[in-house]
């Protein structure tokens, strides 16, 4: 009997979505590149929300035309002396802090920032741009709650301030909070159609929510703005690589590498791309052009890992894993898919190492306990793994593959009734889980309820039809059931989807002598032992079927061959005496065989001679 594949294979469909939240690559790509964009946005609208007016006289004049220089050095001197000249008074003197407000976020340094406009707002208390400028201060210093008040604020001052509406969509969406941040991003577009930052952002916060039809259609129209919008190219290509269009992904990424051949985020990103396409040239040829632009990337060396590790190359992923944590040990990623790599080779012992560590640096991951878990459930500790699923569901508790593997562990401890109720929710929780629906199948049939087990390989079949296990195993329960001719159909379908399984071939096998049809049974015990050598069950069966056949010679032979590959089936003396005897009479049938034949022949040859022929 075949277990449905392992869970730990069915994690995510995309082997790229294979990612823990804290350290992911993936996010840290996104900080990097959202926090630049946070900046130019964030400059932009500062731009937009204007800067002080400029005061007749020559002196007041200059100082006025440097306090809003976008130098913010010079800007912060002039707006101090603008300030501290005396001259200045009311609305004039706010825009003077507001001024050198900007000056200092522009710099960096929010906190003085926020000062001068609480000074801006005491002289003037209706003063919109100081409290949408104080706003977006409070959000880069990740205040976005008081952020949003002060555009709130900002915005029933001047209901129709498209700038305040693109500030606060800024500030939603580094909240996290999108459907409010694409509300915004939208109402500003009303007020000002042709904002090609506007409709950049809302593309953004869709591509961020998952919904990237959306994000396409909002990238293509910033395009259609600015066409050498290597962000816009970036994000689009993106967008449509996580929709798995792969081939106009890697269009984008072209365009936007034309544009800035040393923009490492689309070389990594296209590399992601190709290697999706089982393209491993390309991908790699784009992760040495990240490295060779900077040897210190450690995302780059990481999705190099990744696609390292896509393609079967566990010792190459394991060596770019290694050189990403010793630049950056505190990587949670690259620490876990270690781990990960290290259990594909069946090096279950480095793979908790991995996963310890990974749980030291993001103690909350739901990730890392179910992986760990399945290390533990290789190794037969099912109650270390019953445990770490257990965690996994407290931290996630629609995980079904944390729910898939709990119920797999309990099934190898015999406890049939829990596997179910975690396949039954494992499949409330994901209604097109093949291996759920396999596994349970499974359980059925050591219950002895085949028609259950039938059903459930039959939804197999339904959601995956090429799926080799769910043909082997319900060949399995039918032959259980006593339908050999089922069985044998299913079992022809399992080998001609992998035509090297030995166990579809004595199983089938078994399916023939249950039938009656030793000849063709032995066949099929042929084959599963030329593909598997040690394939100790199909021994045995041929064994059986020679003895019926009568020919006990090749009979004791297998059967021997049986035993040596079995050692631990539980011999007792007895039974070694009643199988010396067995072999003995075996023996002797074959030598009294081996004798009459000679006489025959001996016989036939006497006649020939005297014949004279």
């Amino acid at each position: 009997m075949r277990r449905a594949t392992n869970a730990s294979t069915y994690r995510r469909p995309d082997w790229l979505r294979r990612r823990i939240d804290r350290g992911d690559p993936l996010s840290a790509r996104m900080c990097v590149r959202r926090q630049t964009i946070r900046v130019l946005s964030m400059m932009v609208l500062m731009t937009l929300l204007g800067a002080p007016a400029v005061l007749p006289g020559q002196t007041r004049d200059k100082n006025w035309k440097q306090c809003k220089s976008d130098d913010p050095e010079r800007s912060v001197k002039a707006c101090s002396a603008l300030i501290q000249s005396g001259q200045e008074k009311g609305i004039n003197l706010a825009k003077a802090f507001c001024g050198r407000g900007l000056a200092y976020a522009r710099k960096g340094e929010y906190d003085h920032a926020i000062q001068d406009y609480d000074e801006a707002l005491r002289i003037n208390p209706t003063y919109v741009a100081a409290f949408s400028n104080r706003g977006i201060a409070y959000a880069h210093k990740g205040d976005y709650d008081r952020g949003i008040q002060d555009l709130d604020q900002a915005l029933r001052l001047k209901p129709n301030d498209a700038s305040a509406y693109y500030g606060r969509a800024l500030t939603y969406d580094y909240k996290g909070d999108f459907n409010h941040a694409i509300a915004d991003y939208s109402q500003a577009l009303r007020l000002k159609p042709d904002s090609a930052s506007a409709i950049y952002g809302r593309g953004g916060a869709y591509a961020r929510r998952g919904d990237y039809d959306h994000a396409t259609q909002d990238y293509t129209q910033a395009l259609r703005i600015n066409p050498n919008s290597t962000d816009a190219l970036y994000w689009r290509g993106w967008a449509y690589e996580h929709k798995s269009d792969y081939d106009r992904a890697i269009q984008d990424f072209d365009q936007a590498l034309r544009l800035n051949p040393k923009l490492a985020d689309a070389l990594r990103e296209r590399g992601i791309a190709y290697t999706n396409k089982n393209d491993y040239d390309h991908a790699f040829q784009d992760y040495d052009q990240a490295l060779r632009l900077n040897p210190s990337d450690t995302i780059a060396l990481f999705d190099r890992g990744l696609a390292y590790k896509h393609k079967g190359d566990h010792d190459g992923a394991i060596r770019d894993f290694d050189q990403a944590i010793r630049l950056n040990p505190k990587f949670v990623s690259a620490v876990y898919n270690r781990g990960v790599a290290y259990a594909d080779k069946g090096d279950y012992d480095r793979a908790l190492q991995d996963y310890e560590q990974a749980l030291l640096l993001s103690p909350g991951n739901a990730d890392v306990f179910y992986s760990r878990g399945v290390a533990y459930k290789h190794k037969g500790d099912y109650d270390r793994a019953i445990a770490d699923y257990d965690q996994a569901l407290r931290l996630n508790p629609s995980f079904a593959n944390a729910f898939y593997g709990r119920g797999d562990a309990y099934e190898h401890n015999g406890d049939y009734d829990r596997a179910i109720q975690n396949y039954n929710q494992a499949l409330r929780v994901n209604s097109t889980y093949t291996n759920a629906f396999i596994s349970r199948g499974l359980v059925y049939t050591h219950r002895g309820d085949y028609d259950r087990a039938i059903e459930d390989f039959d939804q197999a079949v339904r959601l995956d039809p090429a799926s080799a296990n769910a043909f082997y195993n319900r060949g399995w329960a039918y032959e259980r059931k006593g339908d050999y001719e089922s069985a044998i159909l299913d079992f022809d379908q399992a080998l001609r989807l992998t035509p090297n399984d030995a166990d579809a071939f004595d199983n089938r096998g078994w399916a023939y002598t249950k039938k009656g049809d030793d000849d063709r049974a032995i066949q099929d015990y042929d084959q599963a032992i030329r593909l598997n050598p040690r394939q100790a069950d199909a021994y045995r069966n041929r064994s059986q079927a020679y003895a019926r056949k009568g020919n006990y010679l090749r009979a004791m032979i297998d059967r021997g061959i049986y035993q040596r590959l079995k050692p631990r089936t539980g011999v007792t003396p007895i039974q070694v005496c009643l199988f010396g005897f067995v072999v003995a009479l075996a023996s002797g049938f074959a030598f009294k065989w081996y004798r009459e034949r000679l006489a025959r022949d001996q016989e036939r040859y006497t006649r020939i001679f005297h014949s004279g022929h």
